[in-house]
């Protein structure tokens, strides 16, 4: 397979063979699912259209075509990557395959990819790459911005890590997306219209054990669902864009009216995949609590059982959030957090919240000093106590019974 030809019936042998892994293995999609894919797409898929890609001698490969990733015809590359890929599957941070096309300098296809709170919140558009979120130098500890680190998700799924499936040398990317099966939401890059019934993610338990499934495309995956078992627990949809009206929005993630997460990704469960354990975090040398989101009050817990001492209402809510304190609002971890990587915000916060700008934090990246800013987002602080929202309240506080204190905050 290193000649620079390769002769029809071999050819054909190893297209037989190629199909029947695709229809076998329980680490990729069939051979139908791919082409309603992003990368499969025979309109928008993968397209090295600069390259020498020839999947039949003397023709071009057409768009979604598999040898656009698996190079097989390159006789200087195939079979030295991992998977047969045109590129390592990962080397540093800054060059792992998926950012080959997933940056704004690709050789062979850009791929402009916007942070979560602007394709699905409004906000204007900023670190327009995947490759940027992960990697600017804005998205660094030391200038207050934060990022998910590809390295050590890459050393946490590895090696068949949590019995999840994954191999010695997994592409980090491919522990949330399947690139099989992940799909284009919507007909542009903002996205109109939005199609619910489409999803780019895929558990990360699910990627090896459940290879089929992709999560949030099924109604019973949506954060309606997951909302709904708490008692009175409802999702409450956040502003897209600046805020709305209380009653019609617009609401994230599809800049319409539909607000009650029926169209919305059960995001906390996909979270809780890696989230549900304790994790450690190699850039700001902290370790990372495991979360228990239904003992939360912004997950499971009662958000409106306040009235106990020494324990008091949590103050009025911003719209939408208006039926507090009738209601147990469960809150998306997206809602507040970016998957990928934050421009000068800790902790992954989003730099639009709730339809209102976020702003970037303080030099000293104290995490303590600026949390009011966040809270307030959704939480009407007039005539509260002055001083940082978390010298009293944690964002992962725990349960907060009658007469007793948060894992590590004070109730009141």
């Amino acid at each position: 397979m290193t000649r620079p030809k390769i002769q029809l019936p071999t050819t054909v042998l190893i297209v037989l063979g190629a199909l029947f892994y695709l229809l076998s293995s329980a680490n990729v999609a069939t051979a139908g699912t791919y082409a309603d894919s992003a990368h499969g797409d025979p309109t928008f898929g993968v397209n090295r259209s600069t390259a020498a890609c020839e999947n039949w001698p003397g023709e071009v490969c057409s768009i979604g075509d598999c040898t656009h990733c698996h190079d097989t015809f390159d006789p200087s590359i195939c079979g030295v990557n991992e998977l047969m890929l045109f590129a390592d599957v990962f080397v540093s941070k800054s060059n792992q395959f998926c950012q080959k096309c997933h940056c704004t300098d690709a050789t062979y296809q850009a791929v402009t990819n916007y942070p979560y709170c602007v394709t699905f919140g409004g906000r204007t558009a900023f670190y327009g790459t995947i490759k940027k979120q992960f990697t600017d130098d804005n998205s660094q500890p030391d200038v207050c911005g934060s990022r998910h680190n590809t390295a050590k998700i890459r050393n946490i799924i590895k090696d068949n890590g949590y019995d999840w499936g994954f191999g010695a040398d997994p592409s980090p990317c491919s522990a949330c997306h399947n690139p099989h099966l992940a799909q284009r939401i919507g007909s542009s890059q903002y996205h109109p219209p939005y199609d619910p019934d489409k999803s780019l993610i895929t558990l990360p338990s699910e990627r090896y054990n459940n290879p089929a499934n992709l999560w949030g495309d099924d109604p019973s995956e949506r954060m309606n669902q997951y909302a709904s078992q708490f008692t009175d627990g409802q999702y409450q949809a956040p502003y897209y864009g600046s805020p709305g009206d209380p009653i019609s929005g617009p609401f994230e993630p599809a800049n319409d009216d539909t607000a009650d997460g029926s169209n919305l990704p059960d995001y906390v469960t996909f979270c809780l995949d890696c989230h549900r354990y304790p994790q450690y975090d190699p850039d700001r040398d902290a370790d990372v609590k495991a979360i228990n989101y239904s003992a939360e009050r912004h997950g499971g817990y009662p958000s409106n059982d306040c009235s106990s001492a020494p324990m008091v209402p949590e103050g009025t809510l911003k719209p939408p959030y208006s039926d507090f304190p009738n209601s147990n609002y469960v809150l998306s971890c997206l809602d507040c957090h970016e998957p990928h990587g934050t421009h000068k915000r800790l902790h992954l916060i989003r730099r639009m919240i709730n339809g209102e700008e976020v702003p970037a934090d303080a030099v000293s990246c104290d995490e303590n000093e600026d949390w009011t800013q966040i809270c307030e987002r959704c939480h009407d602080l007039t005539g509260h106590s002055t001083g940082s929202c978390v010298g009293c309240h944690h964002y992962h506080g725990g349960i907060c019974p009658p007469g007793g204190t948060c894992t590590d905050k004070p109730c009141f």
